[in-house]
């Protein structure tokens, strides 16, 4: 085997867990060969019983041939006796005087026993010579053709082109003659010869129906045989063909079911055989192998699944055990596994886990610590430099002087400009209550934010616009102070004022799978790919040393402290396009 073949087989085995391994051992070794051999086996008895079947289905079409032309050619040759006969060809032409001279010739026939002659073939079943000649009595063997000159035999036999037929038929309420055994008849009829041009005669032989469907019954009973005429079920030995009811007709889906079917040629018309055999019973066919089969079953499966489970379950509830504790390794969970490991591999296995959990777990321990330390000292760090910006001005001297400006500027009816101061002197006032706090309501930070927009209303005019919209429920949730107002401020210096005719920006503020999430949409100038590109690896590193951030280090700034307090649930996403405007995304978890 090539080494790329050998490579390529221990990657898809490597693919597969151990579990799955033992089933397709079970399979390979087990269930297929098990199979196999029956299948085979089975196969090998069907086939041969099928050989048979169809051996003796042929045969026994042909012997239907066989004993069903003998019949009808009985028949015809009882019709060539009749139509040879002298005497009852001059007692069909003769025109009797009278009643009882018809009798005295019909007496004289029937006591040279010229009739019943004809009765030694064990197909008939009734001889009806019918007659033009008015001056013969209806009665016996010899009626008025007037008499039956409506009835269907005799308009299929007018409408057909042959001298002769062989015709099966059902007639409901038979007239001429009187009623036989039942209303199923097969009938054959000819016309017979007119020596003197005189009266028109035909003989019609009526074939015993139920002689015939006696002997088709009498053949092999595991085999279904219809016999049929015009698409019409003439015999079959399966009991459904009742004694007074019309021909069926056979459908083209039952004939389909047939596993042989053969033709002949009755008479002048074509006779259709259909047979087949019934289902076999796979039981039966293994019935004279039973023992055989035991013995396989034995071997090929009970012997090889008993040694599979035991050495499945020598490993299987380690393997469990051990793959339960990995999956709670995934959510930061190191336990030990507490058994008797064993000395196989897979104990070999659970001695390295646990010697691995306990060295992961004082290696957590000792970075737990340590960055402990380190978000303490940041986190001092980052509340001393708010205080430090927040206690740059006091307050004090920074209210009164703003006041006495918005005095003087309503005094001197300059309405506009004393309510942009007073929303300044709001600002300050607002940081100054705020400095003792790492965390503000949404509502309150919306509020400063909406202060903040006023001034730069007031100082943009017309070329700034602004929208809020919170939802209610988002109101009372906490995030850090000025976090809103950094993007904010980001977008009116660096997007609304360096583009000539302004813009819009809107923030929005949502809640969703317990957690917040705000968006500061702004129409400024935007920033090309590679400046984004830029932005986005600095925050990755948390670099604030390259000089693309002289402009946007607020933006830094709130990024670590969104990391600082949430680690990886606080999320900020930046998209911006040159010249269309920014977009900020901030997600944080509802605390």
């Amino acid at each position: 085997m090539e080494g790329w073949e050998k490579n390529l087989l221990a990657l898809l085995l490597n693919n597969i867990k151990i579990k799955k391994k033992m089933v397709l051992i079970y399979l390979l070794a087990v269930v297929i060969p098990i199979v196999l051999t029956n299948l085979v086996i089975i196969h090998s008895i069907r086939e041969n019983e099928d050989i048979q079947k169809n051996k003796s289905m042929e045969i026994t079409i042909e012997r239907l041939k066989y004993h069903l032309n003998e019949s009808f050619n009985e028949i015809t040759e009882v019709s060539n006796y009749i139509s040879r006969d002298l005497k009852i060809n001059e007692f069909l032409q003769k025109k009797y005087k009278d009643n009882v001279d018809y009798y005295s010739d019909y007496i004289s026939l029937v006591q040279e026993n010229i009739i019943n002659n004809f009765y030694v073939s064990q197909a008939l079943e009734s001889i009806e010579i019918y007659t033009t000649n008015p001056t013969i009595i209806n009665g016996g063997v010899f009626w008025n053709l007037r008499a039956v000159e409506q009835t269907n035999w005799y308009r299929i036999y007018k409408e057909n082109n042959h001298n002769m037929i062989l015709y099966p038929y059902y007639e409901e309420n038979k007239q001429f003659p009187p009623k036989l055994e039942s209303n199923r008849t097969i009938s054959f009829i000819r016309e017979l010869p007119n020596r003197s041009n005189g009266y028109k005669s035909i003989v019609k032989i009526n074939i015993n129906y139920y002689r015939l469907l006696a002997n088709i019954k009498n053949e092999d009973t595991s085999n279904n045989i219809v016999i049929a005429y015009n698409d019409q079920v003439i015999f079959s030995n399966q009991g459904s063909e009742k004694k007074n009811t019309i021909f069926r007709k056979l459908k083209s889906k039952e004939k389909s079911r047939f596993n042989l079917s053969d033709s002949f040629l009755a008479i002048n018309d074509r006779w259709d055989i259909y047979i087949s055999n019934n289902q076999i019973n796979i039981f039966d066919l293994i019935e004279n192998k039973k023992t055989i089969l035991l013995v396989l079953i034995i071997f090929n499966f009970l012997f090889p699944t008993l040694v599979i489970l035991l050495i499945n379950k020598s490993f299987q509830d380690r393997i469990a055990l051990t793959e339960q504790h990995l999956l709670k390794v995934e959510k930061g969970i190191f336990e030990r596994i507490n058994i008797n490991e064993g000395k196989d591999e897979i104990g070999d296995l659970i001695r390295s886990y646990n010697f691995m959990v306990v060295k992961i777990d004082e290696l957590l321990g000792e970075v737990y610590k340590k960055e402990r330390e380190q978000q303490k000292i940041e986190l001092a760090k980052t509340k001393a430099e708010l205080n430090a910006l927040q206690s740059q001005v006091n307050p004090h001297f920074l209210y009164n002087t703003l006041d006495s400006i918005r005095m003087r500027n309503l005094l001197n009816g300059d309405r506009e400009s004393a309510t942009v101061i007073n929303e300044l002197a709001q600002l300050f006032r607002r940081m100054t209550k705020w400095s003792d706090s790492y965390f503000v309501t949404v509502e309150e930070e919306l509020a400063y934010v909406q202060r903040y927009l006023n001034i730069q209303k007031y100082r943009f005019v017309d070329r700034l616009n602004f929208s809020i919209y919170v939802e209610e429920e988002c109101k009372e949730h906490y995030i850090p102070k000025m976090l809103i107002v950094t993007f904010v401020e980001n977008a009116c210096i660096h997007g609304i004022e360096k583009k000539k005719n302004g813009g819009e920006i809107s923030i929005i503020v949502s809640t969703q799978e317990n957690a917040i999430y705000i968006e500061i949409l702004d129409s400024g100038v935007g920033m090309d790919a590679k400046r984004l590109r830029k932005i986005r690896e600095d925050l990755e590193k948390n670099d604030v040393t390259t000089s693309n951030w002289e402009e946007s280090t607020g933006i830094l700034n709130a990024y670590l402290r969104l990391k600082m307090h949430y680690q990886e649930e606080g999320e900020l996403e930046i998209e911006s396009q040159n010249y269309t405007g920014t977009e900020v995304y901030i997600k944080l978890p509802i605390i």
